[in-house]
């Protein structure tokens, strides 16, 4: 990954929801769950297109159609999933805080 990539995953897929995550338990529902589905958002655009737009190593069709690289599709439509559901819970907390 380049620097500015690793600096995104470090700040926006790993550090932010980890934030989140303190601010929902310290019951600041509105703050956690906007900074939670922003990050969720921003780590699904960051996935989406590294795994199934812009062709690199980490594109899906780049990897073999068994064995791990079955894994590594299967994760990547995973994460997608997951990426989406962080966001509607991110922004469900931040509504019902309101």
């Amino acid at each position: 990954m380049a620097v500015w990539q690793t600096r995104y995953v470090g700040l926006v897929i790993v550090v932010a929801p980890l934030i989140a995550g303190v601010l929902l338990l310290l019951k600041r529902l509105r703050a956690g769950g906007a900074l939670l589905g922003v990050s969720m958002a921003g780590s699904l655009l960051f996935g989406v297109y590294f795994h199934f737009i812009f062709s690199s190593p980490d594109h899906v069709s780049h990897q073999p159609a068994a064995g791990w690289g079955l894994v590594f599709m299967a994760t990547s439509v995973l994460l997608a999933v997951t990426d989406i559901l962080g966001c509607w819970a991110g922004f469900a907390a931040a509504k019902e805080a309101r």
